[in-house]
């Protein structure tokens, strides 16, 4: 991933006590109070494991969440939409037109504590 493509996004984050991001999935995942909050992803394919999608599937910010939260995220967010492929996590497409207004708000819901962004790892876990 071009550590560039969204640094904007990781900027949301740079004053937030705790937060780090690391390598994951091909892109850069961002964690944030003991979670994985989202996934910044800026690959140009199309298809995955011989099925195409007909739009590039690895372009944008993957948003890691219980299924459960699902539709009271896209009621507050329509830009997002279940993940073609990683159906339990939510997307924003990077082509979307309001993508960056949408990354900001989705940032700033975060920053705030909405417990429904995000998901614990096997890595925060075996914390203490």
């Amino acid at each position: 991933m071009n550590e560039h493509t969204f640094e904007f996004v990781k900027d949301y984050f740079q004053e937030v006590d705790g937060f780090r991001f690391k390598k994951m999935f091909g892109g850069q995942a961002l964690m944030i109070y003991n979670k994985m909050i989202l996934v910044l992803m800026d690959g140009e394919e199309t298809s995955y494991r011989g099925k195409d999608y007909g739009e590039k599937i690895w372009n944008g910010v993957l948003i890691p969440t219980s299924k459960e939260h699902h539709s009271m995220l896209m009621k507050k967010f329509p830009q997002i939409k279940p993940h073609k492929v990683l159906g339990k996590w939510l997307f924003l497409p990077a082509e979307h037109a309001d993508f960056e207004e949408t990354c900001e708000a989705i940032s700033e819901e975060i920053i705030r504590g909405n417990r429904l962004f995000g998901i614990t790892t096997k890595e925060s876990r075996g914390r203490g």
